[in-house]
């Protein structure tokens, strides 16, 4: 289950590493999953049926995407850290397209940040190779900020809790209830009790 340019994973968890080593196998496999949440997203949403059992989306170093169930990891795959599993079960069927790409896109962006750094610690880098690592790939738009600026902006809405527009239609409801009240209030007859000088309404119950 792969996209038609997808080839055998070769990791370069195979060998030492430097920081640009690691960072363009970042860039790669990023580019790979962009390409399945954008470009072929089509061809993803087809491959993601409901209907197979526990897929994860992989980003391979050949900058194409490849989608499997557990059972058909190889070595190399089951090496590195795991994509989020059962991706395909909540496909549109049951939850908005957009917002099911949106989901995806984070945990692919958390995936590549495992697989970097794992091959970081693999690599035994320091203090100051990680914080390089981190700084260049923090220079790079996230895959769910690329997914959530590419969404139409008549769904853009559905990202957000609250809209200004129903805080405001909040708000004015609340005050014509207020106003219905005292309107309510004002038409309330009132009698001026001889005894204690004070006023009462007609309905209530007094001495």
């Amino acid at each position: 289950m792969a996209s038609t340019a997808a080839a055998p994973e070769r990791n370069v968890v195979s060998r030492a590493c430097n920081v640009e080593d690691i960072f363009n196998d970042f860039e790669a496999r990023r580019a790979g999953l962009l390409k399945a949440l954008t470009h072929d997203v089509d061809e993803f949403y087809e491959q993601c049926h409901p209907y197979h059992l526990n897929m994860r989306l992989y980003g391979l170093p050949n900058r194409s995407w490849e989608l499997k169930v557990p059972e058909e990891d190889d070595w190399e795959l089951l090496e590195i850290p795991a994509p989020t599993i059962g991706i395909n079960f909540a496909r549109p069927d049951s939850m908005h397209e957009r917002m099911w790409l949106h989901l995806i896109a984070i945990h692919s962006d958390s995936w590549l940040l495992a697989v970097a750094f794992y091959y970081a610690a693999k690599s035994g880098f320091d203090l100051s190779d990680r914080e390089r690592l981190h700084n260049m790939i923090n220079d790079v738009p996230t895959l769910s900020e690329i997914v959530r600026s590419e969404a139409p902006v008549n769904n853009q809405a559905s990202f957000e809790v609250t809209t200004e527009d129903e805080e405001d239609g909040s708000e004015d409801e609340a005050v014509r209830e207020e106003d219905e009240v005292d309107q309510k209030d004002s038409k309330q007859e009132y009698h001026i009790c001889e005894a204690c000088n004070k006023n009462y309404k007609i309905s209530d119950h007094w001495l």
